[in-house]
This record gives structure tokens, C-alpha cells and sequence, in this order.
């Protein structure tokens, strides 16, 4: 299942309103995805926290954020997605809160 970007960019800010876009996170394609980005980089790549750490100070899984939302369905790990802790994620999308894990 391909899914794709509003504009050559993918980088719509009504992007993650798309129905598509919050189905894609529910699907067994974006789970096993998540995984391999884990894989790949098994830490935050803001603040290099480690996975079992951030499930150690958060009590859940560290998170995936889009850089792009080009290859939606298709991405790259370390190219369209990235492993972050919570308060890096945050930070990422202009939260002024950070939850106090790094």
C-alpha cells in the first residue's frame, strides 16, 4: 500500500490529516516498518538516548518521527524517518513542554 504526498514535496501541513495518513500508522506495513527503523538506529538521533532507556524513563517505546511524508508507504529509515525520544520529538514539532527523559 503506497501512499501519496499532497505535493512534490510531501510537505503538506494538512498532510496528517489525511484519513490515509492515520490509517498508514495503524497498519501491519507501518508497524513492521517502525521495527526497522529500530533496527537501524536503535537510539534518539537528537540526543542519542537509547531505546531501552527511553522504555526505562518513559515506560513506553521510543517514538518515529516523519522528516518527509514524500515517500509515505515507501520510506527510508534515517531518511524519511527517524528514531526520537519523547521530549525530542516534541521539541520537533514546536512543543514548548518536554517531559523530562532528557
Amino acid at each position: 500500500m503506497v501512499f501519496r504526498a499532497l505535493d512534490n514535496k510531501g510537505e503538506t501541513s494538512d498532510m496528517k490529516s489525511r484519513p490515509d495518513y492515520y490509517g498508514y500508522l495503524q497498519s501491519k506495513a507501518w508497524k513492521e516498518f517502525r521495527e526497522t527503523v529500530f533496527d537501524v538506529e536503535d537510539h534518539c538521533v537528537d540526543c542519542f538516548m537509547s531505546r531501552a532507556d527511553h522504555l526505562k524513563n518513559y515506560g513506553r517505546d521510543m517514538e518515529c518521527h516523519h522528516e518527509t511524508y514524500v515517500n509515505l508507504g515507501r520510506e527510508m529509515p534515517l531518511v524519511d524517518v527517524v528514531p526520537l525520544c519523547l521530549d525530542c520529538h516534541n521539541k520537533r514539532h514546536g512543543l514548548s513542554y518536554a517531559a523530562g527523559g532528557c
